[in-house]
Parts: structure tokens; sequence; C-alpha cells
């Protein structure tokens, strides 16, 4: 049970840390509220099908144990690394602003489009491995 909830806990921080800093963009005065609302309103989005899925199995599941504990434990740590290797991406295109921000450089909806789209690419790392160790029975 622990491991997964270690997963579950590293997609909801990624997706608070995610609105807490298109937040504090607002806070900062760099974006309006409509602005921010529109970022948060994708970020839900892209993060809702995940997390619904996860969640959801937590009270479902539909595939059998896994045979071996080693099994288990791979798949725990494939399920993590790639986890961890998308909620990074998309946090290092939503809050890079926060660090490099140059004139000139893509505003803060632009780097939420562009997480959006990128998870879109990086979907076929998390999907299978989420939904396939969080349906195993344990």
């Amino acid at each position: 049970m622990r491991p997964r909830l270690a997963l579950t806990i590293v997609w909801l921080a990624a997706f608070l840390i995610s609105l807490g800093l298109v937040l504090l963009h607002q806070l900062k005065g760099d974006i309006s509220q409509a602005v921010s609302l529109n970022c948060i309103e994708r970020l839900a989005a892209l993060f809702s099908a995940y997390l619904a899925g996860m969640l959801g199995f937590w009270y479902l599941k539909p595939f059998p144990a896994a045979r071996t504990k080693r099994g288990d434990s791979i798949r725990f740590w494939l399920a993590m690394v790639c986890a961890v290797v998308f909620n990074g991406m998309i946090l290092l295109y939503v809050g890079r602003a926060h660090v490099t921000y140059q004139p000139g450089d893509p505003d803060v909806l632009d780097n939420v489009k562009a997480a959006v789209q990128i998870a879109g690419w990086l979907s076929f790392l998390v999907a299978p491995a989420n939904l396939y160790y969080f349906g195993l029975k344990p």
C-alpha cells in the first residue's frame, strides 16, 4: 500500500505545485485573473485523467496480483521513474518563467500550453505504467 501512496503523492504534489506556480504569477501581477483561470483549466484537464484513474484504482483492482514481490517492485519503480520524468517536464515548463525570464520570452499561458502539448507526447510513458500498476490487486 505504501508504494501506491508514494506514487499518488508524487502526482498530487506535481498538480498542486503547478497550480501554485500559476497562482504565484498572478500574485506577482505577471498575468491577469482570466489568464490564470485559463492556465488552471488546462492544468486541471491535464492532470484529471491521470489522477482520476489512480484514485479510482485505489478501490477497483481489475488486474490479478503480481506473481512475485520482485515483479511488483520493478513495476513500482518503472511507474515512479516515468511519473517523475513526466511531472518534472510539466513543472519545468510551467515554472520556467519564474527562473529564467527575459523580455520576449513566452508568457505563462504559452508555457502552460507547451506543457500540455509535451504531456500529450509523453503520455505513452505514464498512462500504461500507472494503469497497470494501480490496477493490480495487492
